[in-house]
């Protein structure tokens, strides 16, 4: 059988926090992460004027964050283990966080 991943993500204090889980684990009810997995923080959450993106891995991530009308409002490469993102230009509200199209996360920019 194929194994299959799908991205999950779940806030832990202020961070959001993802990794990649075997669709398997998720119908059979046993909640195990696959520690070879990379797994992404994003944080503070909410957000005023920048965002720290953990990538323990220093995995090539491409991130993109979009407004609740799906507008590409911001789109860069995280390069790092900890990159710092600014995020002045954002008006206060809702976004969605994207990396490399698959791990989606909700921010808030509140100044």
């Amino acid at each position: 059988m194929n194994d299959k991943y799908i991205p999950v993500y779940y806030k832990k204090g202020n961070e959001t926090c993802g990794n990649w889980v075997n669709f398997q684990y998720l119908l059979t009810g046993i909640n195990e992460f696959d520690k070879d997995l990379p797994t992404f923080t994003i944080q503070p959450n909410p957000a005023d004027s920048y965002i720290k993106i953990n990538n323990p891995n220093n995995d090539a991530l491409e991130l993109t964050i979009v407004n609740y009308m799906g507008k590409k409002v911001l789109e860069t490469d995280i390069k790092n283990q900890n990159q710092v993102i600014n995020v002045e230009q954002l008006c206060n509200g809702v976004y969605m966080v994207n990396l490399n199209n698959s791990f989606n996360s909700k921010l808030i920019i509140n100044r």
